[in-house]
């Protein structure tokens, strides 16, 4: 190393993506090997991409690109993205965010732990294809057209990786051209010199789009005619386009040594300047420029130019731009010394990667340092005529060879120079030598993880693999990297690797629990053995030393050396100690203090516990553990404790696998239930030959039982006399408040201060039965829980994985010291317990594991990305022009009333024989048994499929069970779709197979959970196929089942309100049943946007409105009679009222009005002619009714009471004598989104419609009627957002006048228009907002003269179902996902204004839907808006500002305030000087339009 400056700047980590590159390490092969890596495409190849055949027939088309493999791969998740932002992302923005975060894992730092400053310093190259197709191609189909700004503008890629890789230094977008990414670097290396950061990556990405595409050279261009770059060639004309990723981690190099890093290099210093106008045109280059940063980084760096012995060139392969690189060099080197500096260009094998052709050049320049080889400049035979490199210092590097040191370090330059004259240049040097490495210890603990199991495992094959090919890495190094360099995820597997290489894994890939109750269990008699821990004894300074300090005072208190004991030196010491081993006396006190080491062990490896259970012995460890006895006390409490139970008369104990409640009643005379271990496993004590009955008796009767290895029979009656002893010695002990919660043995609770201090509980420990059992459960119900075993074997361990309550996914248990018959090394099997705790959610001190040694930080495999592909936008140019071409305006004008009647027809399309291939799509089938999904995967489509089961089961990744109407079963469902990667592109719903009758509930709302729970899950665009049995009357002989037909009404306003989700009903026919996967199979693959189709036979049929044309003869019958009588349901309401008026007038009918409200009896209505109020105005019309010549008779009641009905009914026979017409006009005017929508709603919303219209259906079966009318609405047919439940309710009402007409019944269903001034279009203010939102306030509906005009219509047609349209049914059907516009488009520069007064901006625009000014601080739903304003309020922001504002967003951020500063966020704020005119003409329009909205709101009211 030379003479440090203090400026040096050490290159830590990298991280790349080049053309035929995925790596670092496939790079340098490449390099070191002298591959090219330009791809060269075949005609075949750019014809599928797009490219047009003109293009590739022309004779100067070069079809050569440096393309970089999966482009289009990502993995969304990973960085926190849904699937639609990733969708839109641009490719660069993706491929950086993956590059930065593998070059920090080569570095070895988690960003989220590492507590200093880190910067990034990035550069991307435009891509405008991209952008415009990302953004307009989506116009159509995306909600959140706010986002793709941030995601598609390369100037955002800097902050979004910051953000996402919690990088708190200066995050600096760079363009400087070409040599952006360089210039980064040089960037980079100042921040960290000027102390902004401590850390600071820098780079550069350029990926093209459209991806596969070649050139057109031209003479005299920069682009080379045959696809190769020959640098300083005299066949050189130019470059080739190539794309690519490159970042780099760097450190000030004396903190980089100060930390141990891994270093590939050292930039000694860098410069940058701009040509100005030293040169011919701007984008020439000048010799004037370059040699000048040339001299001034040398300068810098304070090195001769003649110690560099290696140039890395920007080398394009110009004819202009070689020959003025070289003689720059030669009048910055200003030597006489010839060709002693070799020269070569990156370019040659990959192309020039536009902003990111400095980076590749920088890295390939640090890795020949690191390799101290120079790799060869590619195509190079003979010099450019224009550079005469003999009498220079430069040749250019043909071959690979081994770059040697002269008197200096090795050293090199680096040259990129930008169009339009950004010139930037680094001096390189070689790493300081490190020191020699360690050499490997017999095993050290190594810790993989990821997000998934799966990515766990390919890491785990990636890094064992890579440690086994490179042996020069120490495996300390390695394991201290994953420990501390590498972020910890869920999915997590530990390794014990041995110094020969070997790999074993310490379980199987586990997800760790998120902050886990960590409880320590401590062992009684019974598990103990000689020798146990020894290898922990000779090896592990802490653990020994704790031990000793128990056996110095056990030699203190009671004379005994415990040491011989537990670890005998001799054999004849060892036989000796077996024997003791098993003497309570001596085992007692072995455990305690072998226990109270562990736990100091433990305690200084920072597994610190929550809570302490200890079986038998175990609990006066814990205490002590716990601060409750001293030490020394403990020590003399168990010393006495064994002594006692010593001398009690001998007696043995026995494990029995049966649950105590029955052995309590099958146990013998003298023999006692002595310990509740778990569910299922008991231990029995007594005298040893009433236990021997007993154990005769269990294994007769098949339960198993085994003898424990113990001299009395502990927790029995025997041990009385111990106990009333032992109260004496407890009574002279001081006692504390215990540190740590601990689980009693004797209740199975926790512990109390009372209990812990009272020498009663202690002594009565030693007689009453271990209730460790009880006291598992106790703990198990904590949630998440991690139990380790404190103590010799794996006894409580298996105690806690027997217990019923243990679930693996909620606990987990480790033993921490082997069992005596495993043959492991006591250290070894330790670290193997330190890595499956770390693999549960429990982390250590990794400095305290690695007992304080400092490893360096390697260079390791870096994550494996779970890629999904996100493919590029395919589209040309007319089709571009189409997305940028507003669509035309439809007049807004009303039709003639004689074009107003439409019926619904059923149009049969070819049929569907042919079975469909469907290439990998995925598909999720939601039915009863399978048989879709099975016939769907065998005609290659990716399927999963969910049976209807009572209980969630996942049967493998293609098939699970669940009930679909539990909320909790869906959301199971989509989690476990999202965690395995499954994201469908159609879903198919089999409602007839799924449905289940609830009273009194709508049938579709498992379908509505499913559609908010894929707007959480998912934001990618999918298909939503809706499946019913014979909803719909199509040929006319089906039977017709009209609650199926509520699933119309759904499929039509689902899109409406999620435009990323398409729906489709499918009728199908039970006549069929067995083509039924046929049918739904060729709707998967079909695409023609018919969102109601049937099938009939083979026949798939579409349905239609059809003009129908009134009857021009007059009826010699009127279907309404003079004097009839007639029953109006909702007959107090806006439409009801009307027809009443009308057959009050016209034909003095006799009238029974069904009304919700309470109104009071006929002869006290004089009293309220003049009062005010709802009832008052109710009693007003029932006397105009009476005026125009009406009989009325008013029942008060709901229509979906079954009572009420029948009373309107008798009454109309009682008061009238019959009833000859039945109007049903009741209903609720529906007004919110899905997303906002609860069970209540939709039960309300379908009282009236569909519960009302089954009771009348119900009550009149037996009556003769001229007519039966239900009051429909054309949103059945045309669907409306915020309305699903009106659409559906509807639906049915219309599948309901079929199915009664097949009866013989006169029952017509009227889909009527919004009709004018009255109505609950404009009764009701939910709905009101519906019109405001879809613009209708100023369009003209129906009036009342012409509805009534139009119900006599109606009635004279007498067709089932008659649809009432203003205007063109058939445009409207074609036009009813696009919201009507009648504003003008907002101005450009309006649309993109987004300042510091967006707030008042907003305020003012949105004030017209509160009642007083609104607050900016105040909550939207406080101030009293509905979800259908925040509809209204989205829409009316995007006419302002030109984007889309989620309702979803508005709910997240539900005030003005948070609104604008999300806004601002995401869109940016512009400059002040930009804004001010902008915004203040913003703020006036807002205002005016703001009083425009109140006069309409007041005009209405």
């Amino acid at each position: 190393m030379s003479k440090l400056t203090g400026l040096e700047v050490a290159v830590v980590g990298m991280a790349c993506r080049f053309p035929g590159a995925k790596n670092i390490r496939s790079f340098w092969d490449n390099l070191a090997n002298g591959r090219e890596s330009i791809t060269f495409f075949s005609k075949e190849e750019l014809l599928e991409a797009g490219v047009e055949q003109e293009a590739l027939d022309h004779e100067q088309y070069v079809r050569a690109k440096g393309a970089v493999d999966q482009h289009d791969h990502f993995d969304a998740d990973f960085f926190g993205y849904s699937q639609r932002e990733a969708e839109v992302m641009d490719p660069q923005i993706r491929m950086f965010h993956e590059v930065a975060w593998e070059s920090l894992e080569d570095a070895g730092y988690n960003p989220e732990t590492y507590q200093e400053p880190i910067g990034l310093f990035g550069a991307a190259s435009a891509n405008l294809y991209w952008q415009a197709a990302s953004m307009l191609m989506r116009t159509n189909n995306s909600s959140e057209q706010f986002a793709a700004v941030q995601l598609t503008d390369k100037d955002f890629m800097n902050t979004k990786v910051s953000y996402k890789l919690n990088l708190k230094g200066p995050s600096v977008a760079v363009d400087t051209a070409c040599s952006s990414s360089l210039v980064a670097v040089h960037l980079a290396a100042r921040s960290l010199l000027t102390g902004e950061c401590k850390m600071a990556l820098a780079g550069g990405v350029t990926i093209t789009t459209p991806h596969k595409k070649g050139y057109m050279y031209q003479e005299g261009m920069i682009m080379s005619p045959d696809g190769h770059c020959r640098a300083f060639d005299e066949q050189a004309k130019g470059t080739v386009g190539g794309e690519g990723c490159g970042v780099v981690v760097l450190k000030s190099l004396k903190q980089a040594l100060k930390d141990k890093d891994h270093i590939y290099g050292v930039i000694k210093g860098s410069a940058y300047n701009n040509d100005g106008g030293r040169k011919v045109g701007y984008t020439a280059p000048s010799i004037e420029g370059q040699s000048e940063i040339i001299k001034k980084a040398l300068k810098i760096s304070r090195v001769e130019a003649e110690s560099i012995s290696y140039i890395e060139a920007h080398g394009t392969g110009t004819t202009l731009g070689d020959p003025v690189e070289i003689e720059s060099l030669n009048q910055a080197f200003q030597t006489d010394k010839k060709q002693f500096c070799a020269i070569g260009s990156v370019k040659t094998n990959i192309g020039h990667l536009d902003s990111a052709a400095g980076i590749a050049g920088f890295i390939k320049t640090t890795l020949s340092l690191y390799h101290q080889t120079l790799p060869p400049s590619l195509h190079y035979e003979r010099p450019n005529p224009k550079i005469d490199f003999e009498s220079s210092p430069f040749y250019v590097n043909t071959t690979p060879v081994p770059w040697k040191k002269r008197e200096q370090p090795l050293r090199a330059g680096v040259s990129s120079f930008g169009v339009g004259g950004t010139n930037v240049h680094l001096i390189m040097e070689e790493a300081p030598t490190a020191e020699k490495p360690s050499v490997d210890k017999d095993h050290e603990l190594m810790v993989i993880s990821a997000r998934s199991k799966q990515a766990v495992q390919t890491s785990a094959e990636q890094i064992t693999s890579y440690l086994k090919e490179q042996k020069d890495v120490p495996l300390s190094h390695a394991a201290f990297t994953m420990q501390e360099g590498r972020k910890h995820f869920p999915y997590r597997q530990a390794f014990l690797a041995s110094s020969d290489r070997t790999f074993q894994s310490a379980g199987q890939p586990q997800k760790a629990f998120q902050q886990p109750a960590v409880v320590w269990m401590f062992s009684g008699q019974g598990a103990q053995y000689v020798n146990m821990g020894k290898d922990l004894y000779e090896n592990d300074p802490v653990f020994k030393q704790t031990l000793q300090k128990c056996f110095a005072i056990i030699l203190s208190l009671a004379g005994v050396e415990i040491e011989k004991v537990l670890y005998p030196i001799t054999e004849a010491d060892f036989i000796e100690a077996e024997q003791l081993m098993q003497q309570t006396s001596y085992t007692q006190i072995i455990l305690f203090s072998f226990e109270y080491a562990l736990a100091s062990k433990l305690m200084g490896l920072g597994i610190r516990p929550h809570y302490f259970i200890g079986h038998s012995i175990g609990e006066i460890t814990a205490a002590c553990v716990a601060g409750i006895i001293h030490l020394e006390d403990a020590i003399r409490i168990v010393l006495k404790r064994g002594n006692l139970m010593q001398k009690m008369p001998p007696g043995d104990m026995a494990g029995v696998t049966l649950p105590a409640e029955e052995i309590k009643h099958e146990l013998p005379e003298g023999v006692e239930l002595s310990a509740v271990n778990s569910s299922q496993l008991s231990v029995v004590s007594g005298p040893t030959d009433r236990l021997q009955v007993y154990i005769e008796q269990a294994e007769k009767s098949g339960a198993s039982v085994q003898k424990l290895k113990t001299s009395h029979a502990f927790h029995t009656s025997m041990m009385d006399e111990a106990a009333d002893q032992f109260k004496e010695v407890l009574s002279e002990i001081a006692y504390q408040q215990g540190e740590i919660p601990i689980v009693s043995n004797v209740t199975g609770s926790w512990l109390t201060h009372e209990q812990a201090a009272s020498p009663d509980y202690w002594a009565s420990h030693i007689r009453q039965p271990v209730l460790f059992s009880q006291g598992i459960e106790t703990l198990l119900g904590l949630g998440e829980v991690v139990f380790i075993e404190l103590g010799p074997g794996h006894t409580l361990t298996q105690f806690v994985r027997r217990h019923d309550r243990y679930d693996v996914d909620k606990a987990a248990a480790v033993s921490l010291v082997r069992h005596p018959k495993e043959q492991a090394a006591d250290d070894e099997y330790m670290q193997k317990a330190i890595g499956k705790l770390w693999s549960f959610g429990v982390e250590p001190n990794w400095s305290a594991v690695r007992k304080e040694e400092t490893p360096y930080r390697v260079s390791l495999p870096t994550y494996p990305f779970e890629h999904q592909i996100f493919p590029s936008p395919q589209f040309k140019a007319d089709q571009m022009m189409t997305a940028l071409t507003p669509s035309g305006q439809e007049e807004n004008h009303l039709a003639d009333f004689q074009d107003w009647f439409y019926i619904p027809v059923w149009e049969r399309s070819s049929p569907v024989l042919k079975e469909q291939h469907h290439h990998g799509k995925r598909v999720l089938v939601f039915e009863k048994d399978g048989h879709i999904g099975a016939y769907l995967k065998g005609r290659h489509a990716q399927v999963v499929s969910v049976c209807q089961s009572d209980h969630t089961i996942k049967e493998n990744d293609q098939l699970m069970k669940a009930d679909v109407h539990i909320l909790s079963h869906l959301e199971w469902i989509m989690a476990e779709l999202q965690q395995s990667g499954f994201i469908p592109e159609e879903i198919i719903w089999m409602h007839d197979e799924l449905t289940e009758d609830i009273e009194n509930k709508p049938n579709y709302l498992s379908v509505l959970d499913l559609v908010r729970l894929i707007s959480k899950y998912h934001n990618t665009n999918m298909r939503l196929h809706l499946v019913t049995s014979q909803a719909h009357d199509v040929i006319g002989i089906e039977k017709v089942d009209p609650l199926q037909a509520t699933l119309t009404g759904l499929a039509l306003t689902i899109p409406q309100e999620y435009q990323h989700i398409e729906c489709q009903h499918i009728d199908l026919c039970q006549d069929t049943k067995a083509n039924w996967p046929l049918f739904l199979s060729y709707e998967v693959e079909m695409h023609d946007q018919e969102q109601v189709v049937a099938y009939r036979g083979s026949s798939r049929w579409v349905r239609k409105a059809s003009s129908t044309p009134l009857r021009k003869e007059k009826s010699s019958k009127h279907s309404i009679r003079s004097n009839g009588v007639y029953l109006i349901t909702g007959g107090m309401g806006g439409i009801g009222f009307t027809l009443a008026k009308h057959l009050a007038e016209t034909y003095q009918a006799k009238l029974v009005l069904m009304s919700r409200s309470q109104i009071r009896e006929r002869s006290e209505w004089h009293k309220l002619r003049d009062a005010e109020g709802k009832e008052a105005e109710a009693v007003k019309k029932l006397l105009a009714l009476e005026e125009l010549g009406a009989d009325v008779q008013v029942v008060h009641g709901d229509v979906s009471d079954e009572c009420a009905v029948q009373k309107a009914i008798q009454l109309a026979h009682m008061a009238f004598g019959g009833l000859h017409g039945v109007i049903h006009a009741a209903g609720e005017a529906d007004g919110k989104i899905i997303q906002a929508r609860t069970a209540d709603d939709e039960i309300r919303m379908c009282q009236a419609k569909i519960n009302g219209t089954y009771l009348l259906g119900e009550a009149l079966k037996d009556e003769t009627l001229d007519f039966f009318l239900l009051c429909s609405s054309l949103v059945s047919f045309l669907g409306a957002a915020g309305q699903v439940a009106y659409a559906a309710s509807n639906a049915f009402m219309d599948s309901f006048a079929h199915a009664k007409r097949q009866e013989g019944k006169p029952v017509i269903s009227l889909n009527w228009d919004r009709w004018e001034k009255v109505g609950m279009a404009h009764d009701s203010a939910l709905a009101a907002k519906v019109n405001d939102m879809m613009a209708l306030e100023e369009q003209v509906g129906i009036s009342p003269e012409k509805g009534i005009k139009a119900f006599q219509e109606v009635l004279r047609l007498d067709y089932p179902q008659i649809l009432v349209s203003v205007r063109d049914m058939g445009e409207r059907i074609k036009h009813r996902l696009t919201p009507v516009q009648l504003e003008d488009e907002p101005s450009q520069e309006i649309s993109q204004i987004i300042d510091e007064r967006l707030e008042a901006s907003l305020s003012d625009l949105l004030s017209s839907f509160f009642k007083h000014e609104p607050d900016v601080n105040e909550n939207f739903f406080e101030m009293g808006a509905t979800s259908l304003d925040l509809l209204q309020m989205s829409g009316h922001i995007k006419s302002v500002y030109g984007i889309e504002v989620p309702v979803v967003m508005m709910y997240s951020h539900p005030t003005i305030a948070s609104l604008a500063a999300e806004l601002k966020k995401i869109h940016g704020v512009k400059k002040e000087k930009q804004a001010v005119t902008e915004s203040s003409n913003l703020r006036k329009q807002a205002m005016a339009e703001g009083k425009n909205r109140r006069k309409q709101r007041l005009k209405r009211k």
